[in-house]
């Protein structure tokens, strides 16, 4: 990997953990949380499941986006799931992961060998999206529902207040993830641009956070969206090559979660696939 590209891994993947931590909070119900609860809860009680998410952060300079598609049994707890990557260079395969309902196995830019990865979380990727509701109602500005060929839409917004709540709550949370960073042992440009991207979240401006949820005609959750926009000084380099905060830009973070399939043939394929090479390897 090219030195610019390792830099740009760095910060995005320090950037997308803080980011996905933006909705987190209490719970009650409403006439629309229920009925997003209900989706929510049939969705888990599917036996198997094929979905994608797709994160995209848009600045002034640049464009990033990950794809992750992700086959899972909620029976067993088995789960596969392949990670893309997409930036100016094109799209590129970057992960595979797969679950056994126990061990976590890795098998990175899909050469050499799967190897376990020690203390790593056996819920398949993202899915925890689709299935929790992080917040109140009291934290809801404003509702929107819309029926549309048998599917139904509920979006809305964030209060100020609870978007100020959150801003304290994530600051915080990134500074224990930027010190538990420190001690991992990351060279020391790595950890110069993790610091820099800490202090840009500091100077960040969060201007809104909408959400919305797509219901199919069987009352089943299919989709998720999240959309996150704010202005922030770019992180760029001086003639040295060392980071620095720059001009102030607009930001868009996009987060989607799309069930293609659920309780079909052939969702079990590509977790049985990886259940064979990680048996025949072993």
């Amino acid at each position: 990997m090219e030195k610019k590209n390792a830099r740009a891994v760095t910060v995005v993947v320090f950037a997308s953990v803080i980011t996905v931590i933006a909705v987190t909070g209490g719970m009650t119900e409403s006439d629309e949380m229920g009925r997003m609860q209900d989706a929510m809860r049939r969705l888990k009680r599917t036996d198997q499941l094929q979905y994608t998410y797709t994160g995209t952060f848009s600045g002034e300079d640049r464009m990033t986006s990950e794809r992750v598609d992700v086959w899972a049994d909620q029976i067993s707890g088995c789960w596969a799931a392949e990670y893309y990557t997409t930036d100016e260079d094109g799209t590129r395969p970057c992960l595979r992961q797969y679950c056994d309902g126990r061990e976590v196995y890795r098998f990175i830019d899909w050469n050499g060998d799967w190897e376990t990865v020690d203390g790593a979380g056996r819920e398949a990727p993202y899915l925890e999206m689709v299935t929790v509701m992080p917040y109140n109602s009291g934290d809801i500005g404003d509702v929107l529902s819309e029926e549309k060929e048998g599917m139904q839409t509920i979006s809305f917004g964030f209060t100020q207040e609870y978007l100020a709540v959150l801003g304290k709550e994530k600051e915080d949370m990134m500074e224990k993830e930027y010190r538990a960073y420190q001690r991992s042992g990351v060279s020391e440009e790595a950890l110069k641009f993790a610091e820099m991207t800490l202090e840009q979240y500091r100077e960040r401006r969060q201007e809104s956070v909408s959400m919305a949820y797509t219901i199919d005609d069987a009352a089943v959750l299919c989709a998720w969206e999240c959309i996150i926009e704010a202005s922030q000084p770019a992180v760029t380099q001086d003639e040295e090559g060392n980071a620095l905060l720059g001009p102030e830009q607009k930001i868009k973070f996009q987060m989607k979660v799309r069930v293609n399939r659920y309780n079909e043939e052939g969702i079990l394929n590509k977790i049985e696939q990886c259940r064979q090479e990680v048996s025949y390897q072993q």
